[in-house]
C-alpha cells in the first residue's frame, strides 16, 4: 500500500513497504535568474582574497579561528585549530588548507599555526607588522 503526504515546500514523502522515499519537486526559476552563474568571482582586492582565505580555513571541522592579510601578493593564514596530536596530520592539514586557499585566492598562501602570528593580524595593523609577519614566516 502507498499512502503519500505533502509536506511544507512542496516535498512529497511516500511510503513503499518498509521504505521511505523523497522526492524533490522541479523547480521552475523566474525569468530574471535565467542567465544567472552560481559560480562566484574571484577575489580582487588583498581585503577580498584574505577574507576568501580565512572562509576556506574556517570551512575545515579542524579550524576553530582564522585570520589573514595580504601584501605584495602574498597573502598568510594564521589558524587555530582543535588539538591534532600527529605532525603527519598537521602537516596534511597545512598542506590541504594552503592548497585550498590559493585556488580560491588565485595567489599563493602561506599557512602557519603560530599562536604569535594569529594575534598580531588585525583588520588596522600596520604596514610594517605586515612585514616584521612575513620575515618571521621567511617569505621576504
Amino acid at each position: 500500500m502507498t499512502e503519500k503526504y505533502y509536506l511544507d515546500g512542496g516535498i512529497k514523502t511516500c511510503t513503499a513497504g518498509n521504505a521511505l522515499i523523497m522526492e524533490t519537486p522541479h523547480i521552475d526559476l523566474p525569468a530574471e535568474y535565467a542567465g544567472v552563474s552560481s559560480e562566484k568571482a574571484a577575489p580582487t582586492t588583498p581585503s577580498e582574497r584574505a577574507a576568501a582565505a580565512q572562509n576556506v580555513a574556517l570551512s575545515n571541522p579542524l579550524v576553530l579561528a582564522a585570520r589573514a592579510f595580504e601584501k605584495d601578493g602574498k597573502t598568510v593564514l594564521a589558524v587555530l585549530t582543535e588539538p591534532i596530536y600527529l605532525a603527519s596530520e598537521r602537516a596534511e592539514l597545512k598542506r590541504l588548507l594552503e592548497k585550498e586557499a590559493s585556488a580560491v585566492c588565485g595567489s599563493p598562501v602561506t599557512l602557519t599555526f603560530d599562536l604569535d602570528v594569529y594575534r598580531r593580524i588585525s583588520p588596522d595593523m600596520s604596514e610594517d607588522v605586515k612585514t616584521l609577519i612575513l620575515k618571521k614566516l621567511k617569505i621576504m
